[in-house]
């Protein structure tokens, strides 16, 4: 018998908690990739690079020179899962992104695809009305947005739209966005 003790929380009531623990800090707008570098390294003015190098380093790896050129190749799609903005690879590494930055790099695959080289960004023209729409709703696991994998070039799109998002809202009570 472990002398640990026992957690007498289920998975679903545990990654409820973290994302609520996440959600009270982030409480006026969904997640971000400057939250998530922020937390990840420490430090309040944290940058994408900040985040990137130490993921390198405990992997052992050094600072690829091709993360600093400009993005190309395919873009990537951006949406909100769990209340923060997301990102999925091809390799099907996931990471938080920025919307603000729009670029892409997958630290599972390096870009591989692109040797090395960042990928655009996919953001809606409409995203900070999504992040207040799903900011409206006061359960943190609810504020995602369906997004589909075509099974053929392995690539994600996001198929609610902010129209649909709002009268999910009004579905269930809450307000359209956000107030304030």
């Amino acid at each position: 018998m472990s002398d640990r003790p026992v957690l007498d929380l289920g998975m679903q009531d545990l990654r409820r908690a973290k994302l609520e623990a996440y959600q009270n800090r982030l409480e006026h707008r969904c997640g971000r990739g400057q939250d998530h570098w922020q937390q990840f390294v420490q430090r309040p003015d944290a940058t994408w690079r900040d985040f990137a190098s130490i993921v390198l380093e405990r992997r052992g790896r050094p600072w690829w020179p091709e993360m600093d050129e400009p993005p190309t190749g395919t873009p990537v799609n951006c949406w909100v899962e769990n209340n923060r903005w997301i990102a999925r690879c091809e390799c099907g590494g996931q990471e938080t992104v920025e919307p603000g930055f729009a670029q892409f790099f997958c630290l599972s695959c390096m870009n591989a695809l692109t040797g090395g080289r960042p990928r655009p960004l996919n953001v809606p023209a409409d995203w900070r009305g999504i992040d207040s729409c799903l900011a409206a709703r006061p359960n943190p696991l609810n504020r995602c947005q369906a997004a589909v994998m075509d099974q053929t070039t392995l690539r994600w799109t996001p198929v609610e739209t902010l129209a649909d998002l709002e009268a999910e809202n009004a579905a269930q009570g809450l307000p359209p966005r956000r107030p304030g």
